[in-house]
């Protein structure tokens, strides 16, 4: 498993760890010690787990075997984090131009380096109105991934895209969690425009995907399609969602990434 892909999981694979260790003779303290975790944060983060489940249990949302499907699918589990964060926490992954070593094999690519990465944010709404009547779309703000983060040495990212849940302003706008995105989760979840003559799909006015005018057209298709299920399922909680061909599109889509 690659760097660039463990420390996104990494949060979500430590607490499911820490869910299934029994709780007698002090394991799950073990635990936490071993991965440097807090004990009393992993226990709150169960309690709202808890009480999240009681609502939607409430509402209606019961748990299913074939919903809980892709429970263990970190490439679904990934896509769910983007698809709360973005676009509104979305981050621009800016990296150096490529650098080649000669091997025996012919030229390779060199690993990236996690200082030469430059990470940027869309600037307040005020600022976005002033860019825009500039004419200038480009209005960001750098930001820093913090020392203290996992993410702090990933030197090279599939995807140019980053979501992050929270940011602190000391001496830099600090981001203390990141997680890389993926080309179908940002497209899937978010409103986007197909600019079929231009070969993009722009998300937010910001982000920017190359697509074929023949792809671009099937996505923006198929995310119609989704919303219309998923509005099917707020007004019926016990409409099964994950069955239907689309849900299971989506999911093969997100999985593979579009390569499968």
């Amino acid at each position: 498993m690659s760097l660039t892909f463990v420390h996104i999981i990494y949060p979500v694979a430590a607490y499911m760890q820490w869910d299934q260790t029994g709780t007698g003779g002090g394991e799950r303290k073990r635990l936490c010690d071993s991965l440097g975790l807090s004990f009393n944060g992993m226990r709150d983060i169960a309690q709202l787990v808890k009480q999240y489940d009681s609502s939607l249990r409430a509402a209606g949302y019961a748990a299913s075997k074939e919903a809980d499907r892709n429970s263990n699918s970190w490439m679904i589990i990934r896509a769910c984090a983007v698809a709360a964060l973005a676009p509104s926490q979305l981050v621009r992954v800016q990296r150096p131009s490529a650098k080649y070593v000669e091997t025996v094999e012919g030229a390779m690519e060199k690993d990236g380096v996690a200082k030469e990465l430059k990470f940027f944010i869309r600037g307040s709404v005020e600022d976005q109105q002033a860019a825009l009547n500039a004419h200038n779309n480009k209005n960001e703000e750098r930001v820093f991934v913090h020392p203290s983060s996992f993410a702090f040495s990933v030197g090279s990212y599939y995807c140019p895209w980053l979501v992050y849940h929270s940011m602190v302003r000391t001496s830099k706008p600090f981001l203390r969690d990141v997680s890389e995105c993926s080309a179908y989760a940002l497209l899937l979840f978010n409103d986007l425009e197909v600019q079929a003559k231009e070969g993009v799909i722009v998300i937010d006015n910001w982000v920017k995907l190359a697509a074929k005018a023949r792809i671009g057209s099937l996505v923006g298709g198929l995310r119609s399609r989704v919303d219309s299920l998923l509005t099917k399922k707020i007004d019926d909680p016990s409409f099964e969602l994950a069955g239907t061909s689309e849900m299971k599109l989506v999911v093969k889509l997100l999985v593979t990434d579009g390569h499968g």
